[in-house]
């Protein structure tokens, strides 16, 4: 544990207790974990006057992992800023709950800025997406830092876009540009740096690749998944969508209606009306449309897994976000299924011996 810079003030690997992580494609990943109250390494109070352990310290996060030469080495696998910190205490004793957010939470907080540093009219004419992500973080450096850095970054060739922002968050502006059609995917890689700068930022036209022996199987081959959830929601589903763009001159606002003809046919028409006020080219309106009607079409099904310990393929070693592999289910399943499915996060929890169990991936038919 560190300030917010990075620089060390605390070790407390040995007193942190249910410590888990959890990461999700183009989300902010969080690190929790419980430690006794009291204890001096976090309890001690820092040159400025608040305990070891407080809001807007640092965590870093390092996983042992085996080289290829046989070796063990400390990888850094998160890195982050403590935002939420609960203590609770009765007559015998009192605990600490922690849970800290790597960089993206911060674009939360942060809103868009123009060359002149100004966020009441930020516009992009005709700039590819990954340049406009890029270009928003490095001016939100010149006047704040936000953790994050574009330098070595890799910033692969994206969709020109037209938008416009009025005192629009950077959070919601990533993920409109990732989530349009041939949007990109964001990738952050943890530094172990005191200057606060925690990770450096890429934006990907997709990140992941297929990882075909990465399998996983519940009540089949390769048997190496102990729980699984396979949940689908017509709540989700839409295929005629309208979405709803920047009011242009005169009054008109900008709007983009797509319908999958196809899906009307099977399951009836199903309308829903998104709004995407910072949009002022039809072109980028109408990949934002047609990317959301891709995913509504029949309404979205999320594959929970809980593999099973020693058995199942492990994030990092074998796959990792954004990743494709092949999961299995048995015909107890209402029938089962296969196919191929892309993962777009998991959670993992630490025991009190330093054993690591992986407790939920998260993935979703390609």
């Amino acid at each position: 544990m560190g300030d917010a810079a990075g620089v060390a003030l605390s070790e407390i690997t040995a007193i942190g207790t249910e410590r888990a992580l959890s990461f999700r494609l183009n989300r902010p990943a969080s690190l929790s974990f419980r430690v006794a109250s009291k204890d001096s390494r976090i309890a001690a109070r820092h040159t400025d006057g608040k305990p070891l352990l407080a809001k807007w310290r640092t965590v870093k996060a390092y996983r042992r992992e085996r080289q290829s030469d046989g070796t063990f080495l400390n990888i850094l696998r998160f890195v982050g800023t403590i935002w939420q910190v609960g203590d609770v205490g009765d007559e015998n004793t009192a605990f600490t709950r922690v849970t800290a957010f790597d960089p993206l939470q911060r674009l939360r907080k942060r809103l868009c800025r123009d060359a002149s540093l100004g966020t009441a009219n930020v516009v992009f004419d005709s700039v590819e997406a990954a340049q406009i992500a890029k270009t928003l973080v490095e001016r939100a450096n010149s006047v704040g830092a936000t953790g994050l850095t574009t330098s070595g970054g890799t910033f692969e060739k994206t969709p020109e876009r037209t938008v416009e922002y009025r005192y629009k968050r950077m959070a919601d502006a990533f993920l409109e540009l990732a989530n349009a059609a041939n949007g990109f995917d964001l990738r952050l890689d943890y530094l172990d740096a005191t200057d606060g700068v925690h990770a450096r930022i890429s934006c990907l036209s997709r990140r992941g690749t297929f990882r075909q022996h990465a399998v996983f199987g519940w009540g089949v081959a390769p048997f190496n998944v102990s729980d699984i959830q396979n949940s689908e929601d017509g709540e989700t589903a839409a295929n005629e969508v309208t979405g709803l763009g920047a009011t242009l001159s005169g009054a008109d606002q900008l709007s983009s209606t797509i319908q999958n003809a196809s899906s009307v046919g099977r399951i009836g028409l199903l309308e829903e009306v998104d709004s995407f006020s910072g949009i002022s080219s039809p072109s980028f309106l109408a990949a934002l449309v047609g990317e959301d009607l891709s995913f509504r079409g029949e309404g979205r099904q999320e594959v929970s897994i809980v593999p099973k310990a020693g058995l199942a393929p492990q994030p990092w070693t074998h796959f990792d976000i954004g990743d494709t592999f092949p999961i299995y289910a048995g015909p107890d399943l209402r029938a089962g299924f296969s196919g191929i499915q892309r993962c777009y996060g998991f959670d993992l929890g630490v025991d009190d011996e330093g054993v690591e169990r992986v407790s939920r991936i998260i993935a979703s038919p390609e």
